[in-house]
């Protein structure tokens, strides 16, 4: 006869007593009584809750038909069960996920039109499925797995991180940023010019929104002197 409990403590059954499955011992609930010595596994359908453990134990017994045979025949008076010799057993339901204790990239802080990648890693905390995300926890999915290689972000953008055991609810996340610089604004230096006899002329290049240039000469038949050539339009 076979009984469970959600904790491991079990009244054993009773001599003399018949048990069939979903009956109680006052602690322990019967799952099963095997009649045949031939029959040496059971499978017991059930499923466990994120850190639920469930404990069995397994008592054998013996029957002998009741020998009175007169008005108090019990069918049952003959089964002795073995009380102190018992075979048990703990199966343990999924463990709850733990939330990583930190989060790095191997890049940051580089151009939006970079065309590498960037490494995601996390430690820490434990689970069965390291996930990975944008915008928010449970946000844009990424990917799943430690030291994750993806494409650079176009901009800047926060990665969100948990575990995740089956029938458990996720950790919490943790967070990494990366930061991205948008791309230099295209110069432009203006329209050309034609100067004669003079010795100052302004450079009319286009406002960088983003970034900082250099005025530079490339050819021509002096040197000229640039006096500031960081100004778009000197």
């Amino acid at each position: 006869i076979i009984l469970r409990n959600t904790t491991n403590v079990f009244n054993p059954p009773a001599d003399g007593t018949s048990y069939i499955a979903g009956n109680s011992t006052g602690a322990g609930i019967v799952v099963t009584n095997i009649t045949s010595s031939s029959v040496t596994t059971f499978t017991d359908n059930i499923s466990l809750s994120c850190g639920e453990n469930l404990y069995y134990r397994v008592y054998t017994y013996r029957y002998s038909e009741d020998n009175t045979k007169g008005n108090n025949y019990n069918a049952a008076r003959g089964r002795a069960y073995n009380e102190v010799n018992y075979a048990s057993a703990t199966i343990s339901g999924p463990v709850a996920p733990i939330t990583p204790t930190s989060a790095s990239v191997t890049r940051t802080d580089f151009c939006a039109d970079d065309a590498g990648n960037i490494v995601l890693t996390a430690v820490g905390g434990s689970g069965s499925n390291l996930e990975w995300f944008e915008g928010s926890c449970s946000g844009i999915p990424v990917g799943t797995g430690n030291n994750l290689s993806i494409p650079s972000p176009t901009v800047t953008t926060t990665y969100y991180v948990r575990w995740a055991s089956p029938g458990c609810t996720p950790s919490s996340c943790i967070t990494v940023t990366v930061t991205v610089a948008a791309a230099p604004t295209i110069a432009d230096a203006g329209p050309d010019q034609s100067k004669c006899g003079v010795l100052f002329t302004n450079l009319a290049g286009n406002i960088p929104v983003t970034g900082s240039g250099s005025w530079s000469q490339t050819g021509g038949p002096v040197t000229a002197t640039i006096v500031n050539p960081s100004l778009y339009y000197t």
